[in-house]
């Protein structure tokens, strides 16, 4: 299955949960708190699946800065992986997600860095918009919340 089918599905998914009610007391009461901080979320998911499966393809033909495209296809699969459980723990109200939230803003820092290293392209300048906009959500969101903010050089 294609990662951004993954995506989708995570997000109806989530949006079902949330449209039946969210499964809790909590969840009822918090419903649509974080929608869209949600929505910012997936949008940088979805931006980073695309920027790794770019990477793959010009590694694949010998495009490019080998290793750039290497270490961007990383960073960004990760970062995909730390937005959906950061999602979907907000989505439900968990009380984990102050924890994911923090670890989610230095991932999109992260991967961010090493896109922008990775090329000038069109594909690539999305997923660095997206996980800059996503990581200084997240580090707001998680000094808002009780926090630690860390400045994003710390890290």
């Amino acid at each position: 299955m294609v990662r951004r089918e993954m995506l989708g599905i995570m997000g109806a998914g989530a949006a079902g949960f949330l449209a039946l009610g969210g499964g809790s007391a909590r969840a009822n009461h918090e419903r649509g708190k974080h929608d869209e901080h949600i929505e910012k979320i997936g949008k940088c998911a979805k931006a980073c699946a695309e920027s790794a499966s770019h990477c793959l393809d010009a590694l694949c033909k010998g495009e490019g800065n080998r290793e750039a495209h290497a270490k961007a296809l990383e960073a960004a699969a990760g970062c995909e992986e730390f937005c959906k459980l950061t999602a979907g723990l907000m989505a439900c109200d968990n009380p984990l997600k102050k924890y994911a939230i923090a670890a989610c803003g230095h991932a999109c820092h992260d991967c961010a860095e090493a896109c922008e290293k990775a090329g000038p392209d069109e594909v690539m300048k999305e997923c660095v918009k997206k996980c800059r906009e996503c990581a200084e959500m997240c580090h707001k969101l998680h000094a808002d919340h009780g926090g630690e903010h860390h400045a994003a050089a710390s890290h």
